[in-house]
């Protein structure tokens, strides 16, 4: 199941899940444009999606909007892509950003005006400002970045190749072992029972479960604890906080 945010910028994916078949449903989303439930290595794993177009996503650069934005995709998803959607490219001559004429101002009667400079307020942004901000986000910040022409093909991805690739079960997975640091960590540590019991809950994962280890002092203290007090625990949001104490509660009763 794919959950779309009901808002204007993305509601309009829906047609394009529809027309392919996909299984998905509006929904009024906190964080993240579009969110998936997927398989990760240690179980159930909730992934999110942020939309960025061109245009918006140097916005978000000037403004700082979009640091708060990646903060909130942290803390709510095991894993999270920032999806940047419209093509672009360094002008030759000066290095400035630049856009087809027709995708900045879609509306325009103006026809076959060529690429331009994308504008950000009353100016206009170098090429390598927006690229040197992606691999920041890349190298200081860990996010996950895709890149997409259209909406057609941000549907695609969604659906197809992120969908698809979290549908599969973790061990089904043969590319990249070597780089498997959970299977490594597994090797070398013998989780506690406050961390198994963690583990056990939805959407925690190793990573999470070693953190509510370190913060809960039992598996009692743990049962007992409120949303809030998961909220405490790094990586544990709003959302996952109260599917864990709404877990609980039902094994309880």
């Amino acid at each position: 199941m794919i959950l779309v945010d009901y808002r204007e910028g993305s509601k309009d994916l829906c047609g394009y899940f529809a027309r392919m078949g996909v299984d998905h449903e509006k929904s009024d989303l906190e964080t993240g444009d579009v969110v998936l439930n997927g398989v990760g290595p240690d179980g159930p794993v909730l992934i999110g999606v942020e939309i960025k177009s061109v245009r918006d996503m140097l916005n978000s650069m000037q403004s700082g909007r979009m640091m708060s934005q990646i903060k909130r995709l942290a803390a709510e998803f095991d894993y999270y892509w920032l999806l940047i959607e419209g093509t672009y490219r360094p002008n030759p001559s000066n290095g400035m950003l630049e856009m087809d004429w027709a995708d900045i101002y879609p509306r325009s009667n103006r026809k076959n005006a060529g690429w331009t400079g994308v504008p950000v307020g009353r100016r206009t942004v170098a090429y390598s400002s927006m690229e040197s901000y992606i691999i920041g986000l890349q190298a200081r910040a860990g996010v996950h970045i895709a890149k997409t022409a259209n909406r057609s093909e941000t549907a695609w991805w969604i659906a197809h190749c992120l969908g698809s690739y979290f549908d599969k079960e973790w061990s089904k997975h043969k590319s990249f072992l070597e780089f498997d640091r959970t299977l490594e960590a597994a090797l070398f540590s013998e989780p506690s029972q406050v961390t198994r019991t963690a583990g056990s809950f939805p959407n925690m994962g190793k990573g999470r479960a070693m953190a509510a280890s370190k913060h809960f002092g039992s598996v009692k203290e743990m049962v007992n604890a409120t949303a809030e007090d998961w909220e405490q625990i790094a990586g544990v949001g709003r959302v996952i906080a109260e599917n864990i104490v709404r877990a609980i509660e039902e094994v309880v009763e």
